[in-house]
């Protein structure tokens, strides 16, 4: 009984070894005579263990060890797999994210931008301001590492850096740069389109976190706004013009209702997180 234990044991092994060869693009499987003479009959324990330790020697691994192909190994290839999957399956991660992000100028037609960007990162180093970040797994399997606005960064990150999007009119006269240097034009501004013209996305805000909406007497996103598309009220509270903003992120940036002390430690604060005022992504 246990030598047809073992027997079993191996043959599952091989037959995992069988899919992740297959599995991994230009994997040579050198553990292959060991497998065949597996699975032609049964095994003592030391016949397994002394064939497992050929293999290593050999430099060719088993199922708990690794085949290296560009630096990842064939055991870390199908947990990999497997655990995204797993994740998958689970809802942890989306395949594709359910809204597009917001994205450079340019870069707006989600599925075109998914389909040509190889993800070199050139955007992200050009960018002047500091915007551009890459999208992580939890915004879709299929848009990890591609580029992202990001206005939510704190003074001290960025340093010198504006923090929001001015389409480069600043650095490099109105035609963002981010655009010039991408390799397959994954980010194309439509022809003519301005600052002013191109929606990056939507101002929201959240009038729980808002300090004016508290009545706490802020204007700083009023101020910040490039385009007058910030108003105030009869009560002196913001409200976005959605025609006029085009998503630039200055007044989230400039919003200093997450880092204020003067809010107060009531149940609002508890549950931000989150300036009170954001760039919402524009929808498909």
């Amino acid at each position: 009984m246990a030598a047809q234990d073992v027997d079993g044991v191996c043959e599952v092994r091989v037959a995992d070894d069988a899919h992740a060869a297959e599995a991994a693009v230009g994997v040579r499987d050198a553990s292959a005579a060991d497998d065949t003479r597996f699975a032609e009959g049964p095994h003592t324990a030391d016949e397994a263990y002394n064939a497992d330790a050929a293999r290593v020697a050999e430099g060719a691994h088993a199922a708990g060890g690794a085949s290296a192909v560009g630096g990842v190994s064939r055991r870390g290839f199908v947990l990999g797999s497997a655990g995204g999957a797993a994740m998958l399956a689970l809802g942890l991660v989306k395949f594709a994210p359910e809204t597009a992000l917001c994205r450079p100028p340019g870069g707006q037609d989600e599925d075109r931008l998914l389909g040509m960007c190889v993800r070199c990162g050139k955007c992200m180093e050009v960018c002047p301001t500091g915007v551009i970040a890459p999208a992580h797994i939890e915004d879709g399997i299929v848009g990890v590492r591609t580029p992202r606005l990001d206005f939510s960064r704190s003074k001290a990150q960025l340093g010198s850096l504006a923090g929001w999007c001015d389409h480069c009119n600043e650095e490099n006269g109105g035609t963002p740069r981010c655009a010039q240097v991408c390799p397959t034009g994954a980010l194309t501004p439509p022809e003519g389109s301005t600052f002013d013209s191109m929606r990056l996305g939507t101002a929201v805000i959240n009038r729980d976190w808002c300090l004016a909406w508290r009545l706490k007497g802020c204007t700083i996103c009023l101020n910040a706004c490039p385009l007058g598309a910030i108003s105030f009220d009869g009560n002196n509270r913001p409200v976005v013009d959605e025609r006029l903003c085009n998503g630039c992120g200055a007044c989230e940036q400039a919003c200093v209702s997450l880092e204020s002390t003067s809010i107060g430690q009531d149940e609002n604060n508890k549950h931000m997180t989150a300036r009170a005022i954001t760039v919402q992504q524009l929808e498909r």
